[in-house]
């Protein structure tokens, strides 16, 4: 009689469990979140013209993209193409490319290219795009552009003593520079901020105001910093004197310079990626990439790395994986602010849609390379980044992902006591179960 009662008991148990919860697939988590990913090849006006594109950039109302040509390839590998962003057809500018370091504005299109003793930078004008301009044409490396007031500005190698900051017209013909001042050896990341220019040189966050010359310059080192993704953006906590700017990335953290008039400048951590070093056979790390905003909220892609012992051909180390994921953060909070990004929140994750990954793809390993799919840019109102689909965006005002939960298994962990005997043990705590 007891076993039938438990059996009986088992059956009523499980049955309230198929009342309680629909049936679903074991194992998934449902998410709940009107933001959708818009993948660009997927408009009948771009379609495989935007395959295998090595990297990208926005501006002047366009996104441009292109695959270098690198010599080794068929030639119709190598192109230039842009597409306007309220929509349209997308032309090709150029079919036998091979430039890097794209940036544009609303004059056009700038970009390099460098061969073994010559380094250019060349502007294609935003009404004709077809025609290369050499703008600046130098016999020594530069490391850095950017474009500032109507000027190129860069980070270039002077031979004698390291590298300097040099100025010339975004509308000029190859010039060699206007010298600003001495930058240092080992210089990156170069940002203009008004008429105040900001780079890494020589394990320094430094700055040099605009419009000097090498005789009265002077190269101020701010704070002892190494970073990356330098940008110009300012997070402003509750309160203005905890304003941090310019900000930048540093391995999981993303820093920024804080002054006070009573204490100076100092480096202050605003925002550290989550990571697991509890489980050795399963540690991972989250590590920010560029940094991009639309005034109100930060955008970034977040590479996701687990830790392996490596194989055959590669040492022990993390390695990307699949779950990259997309964040937003408000830069500057209110006081009893509602606004959920007050903290960074993913907008975007593979595990939302198993149909695409975020960032570039897992075999590709080397850090150079994988970089210019790290990008992120906003514009009119949409965020977009580079996935295994491609370019793609997302509605700049999305909500963060909210997940709901669902049933994945079921398990009775006591439910029949001494089967083989009819007046066994009842079902009873801290007892053996058979």
């Amino acid at each position: 009689m007891k076993r039938l009662l438990a059996i009986l008991f088992i059956f009523a148990l499980l049955g309230m469990s198929l009342l309680i919860s629909p049936p679903v697939k074991a194992g998934i988590l449902y998410q709940s979140t009107s933001a959708t990913v818009e993948f660009l090849k997927a408009d009948p006006n771009i379609g495989d013209l935007i395959d295998n594109a090595h990297q990208w950039a926005i501006g002047g109302g366009y996104l441009y993209w292109s695959r270098c040509n690198s010599g080794n390839e068929d030639p119709i590998l190598g192109y230039l193409r842009r597409w306007p962003l309220t929509g349209g057809r997308v032309t090709t500018i150029n079919e036998n490319f091979c430039g890097f370091n794209l940036t544009a504005d609303a004059s056009g299109l700038y970009y390099q290219t460098n061969t073994e003793n010559s380094w250019q930078i060349w502007r294609r004008s935003l009404g004709d795009p077809t025609t290369a301009t050499r703008v600046v044409n130098r016999t020594a490396a530069i490391a850095d552009f950017v474009l500032s007031n109507d000027e190129i500005v860069m980070l270039a190698d002077s031979v004698l003593d390291g590298f300097h900051i040099y100025r010339a017209p975004q509308n000029g013909i190859d010039s060699t520079g206007i010298l600003n001042g001495f930058a240092g050896l080992n210089v990156s990341n170069l940002i203009a901020v008004g008429d105040v220019f900001y780079w890494f040189g020589d394990n320094q966050l430094r700055s040099m105001p605009k419009g000097c010359s090498d005789n009265n310059c002077v190269n101020n080192g701010l704070v002892e910093s190494n970073g990356d993704y330098l940008t110009n953006e300012a997070v402003v906590p509750l309160v203005v004197v905890n304003r941090a700017s310019p900000i930048w990335v540093n391995e999981r953290s993303i820093r920024g310079q804080r002054c006070t008039v009573f204490s100076g400048c100092s480096i202050s951590t605003v925002y550290t990626a989550p990571a697991d070093a509890s489980n050795p056979a399963d540690n991972y790390r989250y590590l920010p990439a560029q940094l991009a905003s639309d005034g109100t909220y930060l955008f970034w892609v977040e590479e996701h790395q687990r830790y392996s012992e490596g194989g055959p051909f590669t040492g022990p180390g993390f390695f990307p994986t699949d779950e990259a994921r997309l964040m937003k953060w408000k830069l500057q909070r209110g006081f009893q602010d509602s606004d959920p990004f007050v903290t960074p929140q993913p907008i975007a994750v593979h595990s939302v849609d198993p149909n695409y990954s975020i960032g570039p793809s897992m075999n590709l390993q080397d850090a150079l390379k994988r970089r210019p799919f790290l990008t992120t840019a906003v514009a009119n109102g949409w965020v977009y980044f580079y996935t295994s689909q491609g370019i793609a965006r997302i509605r700049a005002d999305a909500p963060p992902i909210t997940w709901d939960l669902a049933v994945s298994g079921k398990e009775i962990t006591q439910g029949i006591q001494n089967l083989g005997v009819i007046e066994g043990t009842p079902l009873v705590a801290n007892r053996p179960t058979y």
